[in-house]
């Protein structure tokens, strides 16, 4: 497609080019088709569609140069407000995706920091049902206290994130879902 369009836009300006050549730049010097080496067709088309070519008598042609600038204008225009947009699509998605990326650093952090015993909390082996002895004896079955209580490896738990953290995380789910991409 994008090749159809080059190829138009080429045409165009060739038209217009042979008609700067053959002098019809206003009414008063304008041509036939034949005169100008042009055909009728797409481009002729298009051009008078725009304004950028006008009839001045029955098969007499000139171009409006003013028009053609406008259309020039209006083109380099309209392709400097797609960068624009394809430029802040880009950059939304790459802080979309370096701030999900740091949420996650952080949700992996706090489940590690509630993983982890704190220095000192390890409860003395006595409170844990431990009987200070030999380490060749193996305690009494249900002798002993949980080992989470032990400072030993509790299990993994999820903490239920605030109000405000949820709130976030809607927005963020929200804000990412407008660009179609998952939470």
């Amino acid at each position: 497609m994008n090749h159809v369009v080059a190829v138009i836009l080429a045409r165009e300006r060739r038209m217009v080019a042979r008609m700067r050549a053959a002098g019809a730049i206003d009414q008063g010097h304008a041509r036939t088709l034949a005169e100008l080496g042009i055909k009728r067709g797409v481009i002729l088309r298009r051009l008078r569609e725009r304004a950028v070519i006008r009839q001045a008598q029955p098969d007499h042609f000139y171009l409006d140069e003013e028009s053609w600038n406008v259309v020039r204008r209006q083109r380099r225009r309209a392709v400097s407000v797609i960068v624009a947009i394809a430029m802040a699509l880009a950059l939304a998605l790459i802080f979309t995706r370096r701030a999900h990326a740091q949420s996650r650093e952080v949700e992996g952090a706090q489940a590690a920091s509630l993983t982890r015993p704190e220095a000192g909390s390890r409860k003395p082996e006595a409170e844990c049902g431990r009987k200070p002895e030999p380490e060749s004896r193996k305690p009494e079955a249900g002798s002993r206290k949980p080992e989470a209580e032990c400072g030993r490896k509790p299990e993994a738990r999820s903490r239920k994130p605030d109000k405000a953290e949820s709130r976030n995380i809607l927005r963020a789910c929200d804000f990412v879902s407008t660009f179609r991409l998952s939470c």
